[in-house]
C-alpha cells in the first residue's frame, strides 16, 4: 500500500509547510510520510485528509 499525501498535496497546490500548519502535523513528520520512511496512524491520515479537503481513502493506493 502506498501513501499518496505528496501527490494529492501537489494537485491541491499546497506546500508541505502549508499542509503542516493547516493539519497541525510537524513538517518533518510529513516529509517522512511522503518519503515512505514513516507510516502514519489513521488519526494522522484523517488530519491530513481534512486539511486537504479529501477523504482519507483518497490518500491511499493499493497499486505497487
Amino acid at each position: 500500500m502506498k501513501i499518496l499525501v505528496d501527490v494529492v498535496r501537489e494537485k491541491k497546490g499546497v506546500s508541505q509547510k502549508g499542509l503542516a500548519e493547516k493539519s497541525g502535523i510537524a513538517r518533518s513528520h510529513l516529509q517522512k510520510i511522503e518519503s515512505g520512511i514513516s507510516m502514519p496512524t489513521i488519526r494522522t491520515i484523517c488530519k491530513i485528509a481534512r486539511a486537504l479537503g479529501v477523504s482519507p481513502e483518497e490518500l491511499y493506493s493499493c497499486k505497487e
